[in-house]
């Protein structure tokens, strides 16, 4: 096997270890920047019952500053919101 097969494949097994997102997160970019070149990123906690995002985890340009503000700011309304 390669070794960006292995490394491909030892990065999936630790998306089943049951590590929270921010983890996850964070040992996933360190991969697969090992791998390939990754400029941003962007993550997201999805409710698997609506698959709506709970929460994301993004990287700049695409952070709090970024494309991915406004629109969490809207899911987020729109789940607290009376009028489900």
């Amino acid at each position: 096997m390669a070794a960006a097969e292995r490394r491909i494949d030892a990065l999936a097994r630790r998306c089943y270890v049951g590590l929270d997102a921010a983890t996850l997160r964070d040992e996933t970019l360190i991969g697969l920047r090992a791998i390939i070149p990754i400029d941003a990123a962007f993550f997201a906690v999805v409710d698997p019952a609506t698959m709506l995002f709970t929460s994301i985890l993004a990287e700049e340009p695409l952070g709090e500053a970024g494309c991915c503000s406004s629109r969490m700011s809207s899911v987020r309304s729109m789940s607290t919101s009376s009028r489900h």
